[in-house]
């Protein structure tokens, strides 16, 4: 079952300012027809960050990224490409992505396939990137 994702994005995709009472930066609510929902929360990353880093790591960032080993598939290509796009457009510092973003890539990719794991996804003609 997907972890939910607390997170406030408008009918357009659009993130809504956190309300009063200390609600989530987005509000997606965690159900099988909000899937398209969940996808454009993940691709909105780079935008976010653009507008509020330390909300965006702070409160989407974290929850999109456990939510990444037991989500489906079309929601880890979009989070996939978000962080493929913050990382080619050099949104953040390289250890700060490093930090943020490679160390849950790894672990989704380890939770979704234990046979082969992390190696086994460099060896297989997926695009590695150099952080160093």
């Amino acid at each position: 079952m997907p972890l939910p994702l607390q997170l406030r994005v408008g009918l357009d995709g659009q993130s809504l300012p956190a309300a009063e009472g200390g609600e989530a930066l987005c509000d997606v609510p965690d159900g099988a027809g909000d899937a398209g929902q969940r996808a454009a929360v993940a691709e909105g990353v780079p935008r976010l960050l653009g507008s509020d880093p330390a909300g965006c790591l702070s409160e989407v960032v974290p929850r999109v990224t456990a939510a990444l080993p037991s989500s489906p598939p079309d929601f880890q290509r979009a989070a996939s490409a978000s962080f493929l796009a913050v990382l080619r457009r050099e949104l953040l510092p390289q250890s700060t992505f490093t930090q943020t973003f490679l160390q849950s890539i790894l672990i989704s990719v380890d939770s979704n396939d234990p046979g082969e794991g992390a190696r086994g996804a460099r060896g297989s003609g997926a695009e590695t990137v150099d952080t160093g």
